[in-house]
Order: structure tokens, then sequence, then C-alpha cells
């Protein structure tokens, strides 16, 4: 075993500077190395822009795991002083059904590269009640907060394969029928991968997929009028897929915090990325790619009207025309312009109608109302054929000030539009 004191600094601190990566996803090939290594499907081995080894190995480990109370005691351990690496087999499948926890002070880690699939950690348990979304100790299965790290690991949820479409597996459509019946038909079917409470937690290398509601959460402490305590958790090098509950359906949602995404891969969500509209809820997606599936505008903020109906006072936390604080958008790619237009496959399903905005256009990134602070979208890639097709913003004061695209606080810059097949990620 490593010394614990040099892997905390290794585990906890690294960055990712000299990872070559690459793939291709739907016949969209990308690579942020700027050469072909590699030729890798969705959801696949190695998609997501997965590194090239493991940034950590089965001999760092403290801790080798095979099962859910091996997983659960290894955890345990864990303090700041002595944290635990907890390693997941490459041949391992841990079935953490019916259980949900806090970690933290700890890596858990598996073998997930550009050959590699990594270990599976995976839950069953689905549904309103249930411990895969407020029926347990945390909100969702698993809780990362300070110091807490997953890396190389394959984690699923129970809708991974909801629909038997190999384009959109996890899609749960809010279709015809009364609204009560088809509000309980959704609530059986909720379920929360991950809730990030830490600016102090880092997901990286991973493959996060079928996770109804929200594959990722971040409900970091609140930082209004503190920018400088402001969380800034890392997703970093996943593959974040089929997570598309109608009405939900978030592969990252932000409530408080400012993530910084770098080169991920999206697809078949609802929304790609989300955010609940507070002022010091954000995001920075940097080199990523979304599509080429979803079934609504992939990057979004939502307006607190929408949410909480909010006050009419500028300087509330609670403003009624917020959307978010800070958003960045550099060097992405959005591969899809209109909404999934598939039949249902579930038999008697309520959702058998499909989502009543299949086939429709939808814009690329949506921005509910007004920043506090404002939009950044920058060397970016989109098929839509303008920004008037890739951008839209929703409720606005009368005060505010606009461009010529009908868009307040918002900068966008070195973008491209009209894009087909085969192309990159971002600017060169």
């Amino acid at each position: 075993m490593t010394d614990l004191s040099t892997l905390s600094r290794r585990g906890f601190l690294r960055g990712t500077a000299g990872l070559a990566v690459a793939g291709s996803l739907a016949g969209c090939y990308y690579s942020t190395s700027g050469s072909d290594s590699g030729n890798v499907s969705s959801g696949g081995v190695g998609s997501g822009f997965a590194y090239e080894q493991p940034d950590v190995s089965r001999e760092d480990a403290t801790h080798v795991v095979r099962s859910p109370d091996q997983f659960d005691a290894a955890l345990d351990e864990a303090t700041h002083e002595n944290p635990s690496i907890v390693w997941i087999p490459a041949d391992a499948a841990i079935n953490y059904s019916g259980r949900s926890r806090v970690v933290t002070n700890a890596v858990i880690a598996s073998s997930r590269s550009v050959n590699h699939p990594g270990g599976l950690i995976y839950s069953n348990t689905m549904g309103g009640t249930s411990e895969a979304y407020r029926g347990g100790p945390v909100d969702g299965v698993l809780e990362l907060g300070a110091n807490s790290r997953m890396t190389g690991v394959r984690y699923r949820g129970p809708t991974s394969a909801t629909w038997e479409h190999p384009l959109y597996p996890g899609y749960i459509p809010f279709g015809s029928g009364p609204a009560p019946d088809r509000e309980e038909y959704r609530s059986q079917r909720h379920s929360r991968g991950i809730s990030i409470t830490s600016g102090n937690v880092r997901i990286d290398n991973c493959e996060i997929f079928g996770w109804s509601t929200q594959a990722i959460s971040v409900n970091c402490p609140r930082s209004w009028g503190r920018e400088r305590d402001q969380s800034h958790p890392r997703i970093q090098n996943s593959s974040i897929h089929d997570c598309g509950l109608s009405g939900y359906g978030y592969g990252l949602e932000v409530n408080t915090g400012h993530p910084v995404c770098e080169r991920s891969y999206f697809n078949g969500c609802r929304h790609m990325v989300a955010g609940e509209g507070d002022p010091d809820c954000g995001y920075t997606l940097s080199g990523c790619f979304f599509g080429p599936a979803g079934s609504l505008f992939p990057i979004d903020m939502h307006n607190l009207a929408e949410n909480i109906g909010g006050t009419t006072n500028p300087d509330d936390y609670e403003y009624r025309y917020r959307s978010g604080g800070l958003m960045r958008v550099l060097n992405c790619t959005v591969a899809f312009s209109h909404v999934i237009d598939i039949a249902s496959t579930e038999s008697g399903s309520l959702s058998a109608g499909g989502n009543p905005f299949a086939g429709e256009q939808t814009s690329a990134i949506s921005i509910g109302g007004l920043p506090a602070q404002g939009v950044q979208v920058a060397g970016c890639r989109f098929v839509h054929d303008s920004p008037d097709s890739a951008f839209s913003q929703g409720l606005l004061p009368r005060h505010a000030e606009t461009n010529q695209f009908g868009l307040a606080r918002w900068e966008s810059k070195n973008n491209q539009f009209g894009l087909t097949a085969n192309f990159p990620v971002g600017q060169p």
C-alpha cells in the first residue's frame, strides 16, 4: 500500500495535466489532444474523454472491496488524517440497492480508461420514497462531502434500460392521461445518483448513467454576497448519459455552488446541465460534448419565478427574474437541435403518447431570466444555424438592456453555427 500522506496529496490534489483523451460519439469524432488515438462508441469503453490510464491504481488503495458491506466499512474508516482509498476491482459489480450514505475523506476508484470500462457500483432502487431519492439519510444514493473523490468508476442507476432503444435507453417521457396518474407514474421512477455538498469534491474519469431524476446534483453552502466563498467542485473526463425522466432528467443539476465541468460527454438527458436559478448558482462548462439526443435544451438555467414565485426587489436573494449567477460555456459542442422523437416500447405505459415536444426544435442554451452576473459563450460549435436558434432567454424585467438577439447580460464570441457530423469539440 502507498503511504497515506503521499496518497492524500496525490489522490485529492493532483490535476489532470498530460492526459491524452479521445473518442467517438455517434459518428462525431472529438479529441482534446489533437490526434486520432481512438474510436470508441457512446456509453462504451473509453467514451466521454476517458483517461489513457487510471489516475489511481489498485496498489494505491487502502481497501479493496467487492460487496456493499465491504464498501461501507471501508468508507466508515475514513478520517481527515487517514483518508480511505477504496478500490473496486475491474470485474466487481457492487449492488448498492436500498442503501445511501455520506462519503467524506475518501477516494472511490477503479480502472476505467480508453481500454477498460472500470468496476461497477449500481442501484436498482427507485421511487419517490426510496433510498435513491428522498427516503434515505441523504438526498439520493451517495452524498460526496469534504475531501471526497470518485475516479475511474462506472456508476449505474435503475433506469438505464427503461426503454429498449439503442440511442436513448433512459428516456421516460411525460405522455397522455389524467394528471394524477401521470404524476404517480413518474414518482415511481425517481432516482438520484450523487449529491455534491462541498467544493472539495472531484468526480473524474467516470461513467454515470441511468439516474432518472439527476445523475449529479450540486448542493454546496450558500455564498450570495461572498463570492470568494463560493464552492467549485470539479467534474472531469466523464460520460454522463441516459437520465431522461420527464420534468426532471438532469445530467448535472446545480442548486447552490459553481461546478467546473471539463472534457465530459453528456447525452440522453432532458437537460444535460441545469440550474435552480439562485444568484449563487452557476457553472463553467469547458470542452464538453452534448448530444446527439435530448428531450429539451441541453444547457439550462431556471428563473426563480417558475420555481418559487419570488419577489420584485432586485436586491433580494429570491428576486423572481433571477436566473443564476455566472454561467460560462467555453469550447463546447452541441450536436442536436431537435427534441428526440421516438415511440414508447414500455407496454401499457402512460407515456405511450410520448413527449409533447417530440421532434420540435430546441435551443442549445436557454437561460430562464436575468443572471446576477452574466452568461459567457465562447469558442463553441453548434448544429443550430444561428444565435437566434441556438440561444434563448426567458423572463426579463423591463429595465434589462438586451443585445440584437434580445439577450441580456450575455456575451457571445468566436462561436460557429450550422455544423454537421464529423466535427471536433470547440475551436482549434
